[in-house]
């Protein structure tokens, strides 16, 4: 194959205290050439990306909160998508084709030689078994929000919490990028969905996604118990966590399932 062009990465030089003071003062965009196939293992893939998302773990991984961070000077990007520039002999992938990376092999999350190819860059390198297609008529910005979000908000409701067509479920944090996914994945399923958040901007959001109905997150217990005949909810999926918690137990029927 021709020789791949030279690009761009974003390089985190220290860490900060806070993620913005890391953001602001520790972050530069420099010059980065292009990854050498003759380097690279015969299961390796190079993606040319396209789009790469900004996860909350990024911004924890700036200020050095997140529980495995990677060292500094770093690029990051947890989630990316783009295309095929080169597969190496035993690789699944054909140069060409759409794809996404999953986090957690390859990138600043995972550890090893892949680690240090964050999707803030020209490209990325990652092993074919990290590598998957993207689904459908979906755009690479909607695929490289697709696994952190809704492969959380599925493994959740419905791997573990084994939500079911007819169920009623409870989502906090409902206008985050989880939430709003929990929320499509309910509907999917065929659950009611009750949904809170912090404000009626953004709860309106929520609603003309899908939610059947949508409460402030404070006081929300007598609002569930009335919307529900008494019984509570099915489901609880909770992103926020602390006195929400509490006051969710208040209005989740015998048996319910809480996440």
């Amino acid at each position: 194959m021709s020789q791949l062009p030279p690009g761009k990465k974003v390089v985190v030089a220290e860490l900060g205290e806070q993620p913005l003071d890391a953001i602001e003062h520790h972050t530069s965009l420099v010059d980065m050439p292009a990854p050498d196939p003759a380097t690279l293992g015969p299961r390796d893939v190079i993606v040319a990306i396209k789009s790469a998302s900004i996860n909350w773990v990024d911004l924890l991984m700036t200020s050095g909160q997140y529980q495995h961070p990677p060292k500094p000077p770093y690029t990051p990007g947890l989630e990316y998508s783009g295309t095929v520039a080169w597969a190496g002999s035993e690789a699944d992938h054909a140069v060409g084709a759409r794809v996404l990376v999953d986090a957690f092999i390859a990138g600043p999350r995972s550890h090893g030689d892949y680690q240090a190819y964050g999707g803030f860059a020209s490209y990325g390198v990652a092993p074919t078994e990290a590598v998957r297609a993207i689904p459908g008529a979906l755009t690479f910005d909607q695929a490289c929000n697709l696994l952190g979000n809704y492969e959380t908000a599925y493994h959740c409701l419905v791997t573990r919490g084994r939500l079911a067509a007819g169920e009623t479920v409870l989502i906090h944090g409902a206008s985050g990028s989880t939430g709003l996914a929990a929320v499509h994945v309910a509907k999917l399923v065929g659950a009611r969905v009750i949904a809170t958040g912090r404000s009626e901007a953004k709860l309106a959001i929520v609603t003309a996604q899908g939610a059947d109905h949508t409460l402030p997150s404070t006081g929300f217990p007598d609002q569930v118990k009335a919307l529900t005949g008494g019984k509570g909810v099915d489901v609880v999926y909770d992103g926020v966590g602390g006195d929400i918690s509490l006051e969710s137990l208040r209005c989740v029927r015998f048996g319910a399932r809480f996440l």
